[in-house]
């Protein structure tokens, strides 16, 4: 399945634990589990990674980073709260994120600091009065897992992505924790590969089996595959006198949240073969996990909208291939392997 949510009432430091090594993610008050992702106009593999702790020793340019930023900065360390200061925080370099963005830092976490479900830590880093960075973490019983940071761009020099990162693997380190868990990264791009300059990482294969980077990187993903089964139905539409347009999709995730959304497009990319009347079109699409290709006929789903406390990035706003629009399945006229 591409997408799996969950949503607890109550969650001991053992089970969240157990969620995480079985590449779970918290995404505000969910934990979630992806394969896939829209991102920088087009579909990537969602690359779950973990850094073992056991062994773990800090290069020497991450102490210098270390020393350098304890001599110059204030760090703070506490529950987690939001408060204004961060919430200015928050507003003045959201726009670095990507995707389907939250208004504020209040509807991220609306009820995620109920410490009955998560025990969420923040560091805070301030030069003289004023913060110019924070990091949320949730502690479980055998790992931290790290949930949002958020910098001052006008402190870019000063590595403070990196930098909370370092200050949440140290106090894991402390804290006798077996793996530290940072998110994931993406197959075919580089914009996370920052994450694994900490060290020796291990990433999660296809049969939810931790592997090291170090023996094997993935390669064969079922982005990669996607994207492959994508562009081979591209040219066998081309060869057959069609024009088709790609267009990627990030409400593919929608019909994977609620059973009532099941008629709902379910794949994150498409190809428009021919524009109908009513704001209908003749598309085809890929299933990877199946090897499926199908036809269908698609329809505007005018009932669904993004919620009014979702944003939209910069790059969704500005890519010329994401259809933004919530899409319903009308018609399967074909599928085909």
């Amino acid at each position: 399945m591409l997408v799996q949510t969950y949503l607890p009432e109550k969650l001991k430091p053992s089970d969240y634990n157990l969620f995480l090594s079985k590449g779970w993610f918290r995404g505000s008050s969910l934990l979630y589990r992806m394969e896939l992702v829209c991102m920088e106009q087009t579909v990537h593999s969602v690359i779950n990674v973990r850094l073992p702790l056991r062994e773990f020793n800090f290069r020497d340019s991450h102490l210098k980073l270390l020393r350098k930023n304890g001599r110059r900065f204030r760090v703070v360390k506490g529950p987690a709260v939001v408060t204004p200061e961060l919430e200015a925080l928050y507003a003045k370099q959201k726009s670095r994120f990507n995707g389907f963005i939250h208004a504020s830092l209040e509807d991220i976490f609306c009820r995620a600091f109920d410490h009955r479900i998560f025990s969420t830590l923040q560091f805070i880093v301030y030069d003289g009065p004023q913060a110019i960075a924070a990091s949320f973490f949730d502690i479980t019983s055998h790992s931290v897992a790290s949930l949002l940071a958020i910098c001052d761009p006008d402190y870019a020099s000063s590595s403070l992505g990196i930098y909370t990162m370092l200050l949440e693997v140290n106090l894991a380190a402390e804290m006798n924790m077996d793996y530290y868990y940072p998110g994931y990264v993406l197959d075919g791009s580089p914009r996370f590969n920052y994450k694994m300059s900490l060290g020796h990482y291990e990433w999660m294969d296809e049969r939810k089996a931790w592997r090291r980077y170090a023996d094997a990187a993935p390669t064969d993903t079922l982005g990669t595959r996607f994207r492959s089964m994508m562009a081979a139905l591209e040219t066998s539409l081309r060869e057959r006198g069609f024009d088709p347009q790609r267009r990627i999709y990030p409400h593919f995730v929608i019909p994977f949240l609620d059973a009532p959304f099941d008629d709902l497009l379910k794949f994150p990319a498409f190809l428009v073969i021919r524009e109908l009347e009513h704001g209908h079109m003749l598309i085809g699409a890929c299933d990877a996990e199946t090897s499926t290709h199908y036809i269908l006929e698609v329809a505007p789903a005018h009932h669904l909208n993004v919620p009014a406390n979702l944003e939209l990035s910069h790059d969704y706003r500005s890519g010329v291939l994401y259809h933004l629009g919530v899409l319903r399945v009308v018609l399967v006229i074909d599928e085909f392997r």
